[in-house]
């Protein structure tokens, strides 16, 4: 596969390409309150919500205190930790996934609808990987493509999204994300947002 061939030619630079920041920017600064319908409302709120697994619930729990702590918080924002555990990116790939519907009763205990969401966070890994470089990675990247398909597709007001690979697994006792594996999911995250930047496969 070409387009596969040619995501594995890894390189580049840590700075954003010029119309990609600014396009971000542009996004970034249209976020605020939404009505329950989506519309702009300075009495209304905003939400931001995790996707992902085990380990990404648990570190967004550590930081919902820290954001709530913070006097420069936006009061109308809220902040759902939408990832579960046990919910691989596979399991947020599929539509049908209950993962998906438990996002959903998350934010409707918080008083939101799917049209106030506007920024979401995703990390994601798939259990017991194997086959090695490159297929693992080229499966967690189709993944997470699919993944982020899916959000553009369910909040009709996200703006941003914000992809972490997986944290270091070297110390990991299971084999549910070991290394390799762990550090090879960053590429699988390079990957998605370099077909972002390429139109190849757009989210939206």
């Amino acid at each position: 596969n070409s387009a596969y061939s040619r995501r594995l030619n890894y390189s580049g630079s840590n700075a954003a390409p010029g119309a990609q920041l600014s396009a971000g920017m542009s996004r970034a600064s249209a976020i605020g309150p939404l009505d329950r319908a989506g519309l702009p409302d300075p009495a209304g709120r905003y939400a931001l919500i995790s996707i992902g697994m085990s380990n990404t619930t648990q570190e967004f729990q550590a930081f919902m205190p820290l954001a709530a702590a913070d006097p420069s918080k936006d009061s109308r924002l809220a902040i759902v930790d939408g990832a579960q555990g046990g919910q691989t990116a596979a399991d947020w790939a599929n539509p049908g996934c209950a993962c998906w519907t438990t996002l959903d009763s998350r934010l409707q205990q918080a008083g939101l609808t799917r049209a106030q969401v506007a920024v979401a966070w995703v990390k994601m890994a798939n259990s017991q990987p194997s086959g090695g470089w490159p297929a693992a990675t080229l499966q967690l990247e189709a993944d997470t493509v699919r993944v982020m398909q899916a959000l553009a597709a369910r909040f009709p007001n996200l703006r941003l999204a914000y992809l972490s690979s997986r944290i270091y697994a070297g110390y990991a006792t299971t084999t549910l994300n070991p290394e390799p594996y762990a550090y090879q999911s960053g590429f699988a995250v390079r990957g998605a947002i370099e077909d972002q930047l390429t139109g190849l496969l757009p989210f939206s």
